[in-house]
């Protein structure tokens, strides 16, 4: 677990960071190193799950997805029905590919909006999911791919040092679907 009491750069952190790049590169070759990337990354940020998806480039339809510490069922009723009603999604929508964002200091929608969503209601309180981190980390005439990391009530919001530690790390990410 990293402390983000200072602000961060690559080379305040440079075990943890490494240790993520090497693991990132290794998705290029390898897709399903994805999945111990997740966990590094859940594991880094004091998170409780993360989800990878891949889309068509309209962001509409899921061609795959890689999930850590999220039930199936739970993520299958997301991705059959919730998906459309996350609140996060039209500010997703809005920015551009290659950074993630703090749902609570980052998005038009503050946390007792969310609170009030189908989305929160009906998937995410089961889930104890109250906060993340999440954006396109790439997309092109194809495809796009939204990564999101989240937290737990009693975990906190992503604060901008965590959030830009985690966008260090996005442009390496990026070369997976090149």
């Amino acid at each position: 677990m990293l402390s983000f009491d200072n602000p961060l750069t690559p080379s305040a952190l440079v075990p943890e960071y490494r240790n993520l790049i090497e693991r990132i590169y290794k998705t290029v070759m390898d897709p399903s190193a994805w999945m111990p990337l997740l966990h590094d990354l859940v594991a880094a940020t004091s998170s409780t799950s993360a989800r990878l998806l891949v889309m068509n480039a309209e962001a509409s339809a899921v061609n795959y997805n890689i999930k850590i510490n999220l039930d199936d069922d739970h993520h299958r009723q997301h991705i059959d029905c919730c998906i459309n009603k996350c609140p996060w999604r039209p500010g997703l929508r809005r920015t551009a590919a290659g950074r993630l964002y703090s749902t609570h200091l980052d998005f038009i929608r503050r946390q007792p909006e969310f609170y009030q969503t189908a989305f929160y209601n009906e998937w995410a309180q089961l889930l104890h999911i109250h906060h993340a981190l999440c954006g396109t980390i790439y997309q092109d005439s194809s495809q796009t791919a939204h990564l999101l990391i989240k937290r737990s009530p009693d975990q906190g919001y992503y604060s901008k040092a965590e959030t830009e530690f985690v966008n260090h790390l996005v442009p390496h990410m990026q070369h997976s679907f090149l």
